[in-house]
């Protein structure tokens, strides 16, 4: 038999005591030992224990509560002042907003006027052809 087949044997023994044991309740069986177990500890730790230390919590306890009572206090003797909750360029959004579509149109602006200069320029040169050609027609 291999290491397998042993812890096998030993685990269905194993089983096999315990299902004996929750069928057989009144049959004695060893006490199970618990390894993590102190009972003297536990007996301590069952038993009421005056809270003796002082914590941060409850020396603030009462640091927190006068803050805010001072905190409404001041709200309300506070006036609201509008000047500080102005903004100081009322209409920056707008023009925020704006800037973006004014970028796009710049640049339609700026294609079209060279167009424009672009036809004028061809059109002078058409009519200096013209102009060019009648008096050289009329010279001969």
């Amino acid at each position: 038999m291999n290491s397998l087949e042993e812890e096998s044997l030993k685990r269905k023994d194993r089983l096999q005591a315990l299902r004996n044991a929750w069928q057989h309740p009144d049959q004695p069986h060893s006490p199970e030992v618990l390894r993590n177990y102190s009972a003297v500890l536990a007996k301590e730790s069952l038993s009421p224990q005056p809270n003796t230390q002082d914590t941060l919590e409850s020396s603030v306890t009462g640091i927190v509560e006068k803050a805010i009572d001072d905190r409404k206090h001041a709200a309300e003797t506070m006036e609201l002042d509008i000047t500080s909750i102005a903004p100081r360029r009322p209409n920056w959004d707008l023009k925020r907003e704006l800037n973006k579509r004014l970028d796009e149109l710049k640049l339609q602006n700026e294609i079209a006027v060279a167009d424009i200069i672009r036809k004028r320029i061809q059109l002078s040169k058409n009519i200096q052809d013209i102009a060019s050609a009648v008096t050289a027609h009329s010279k001969d």
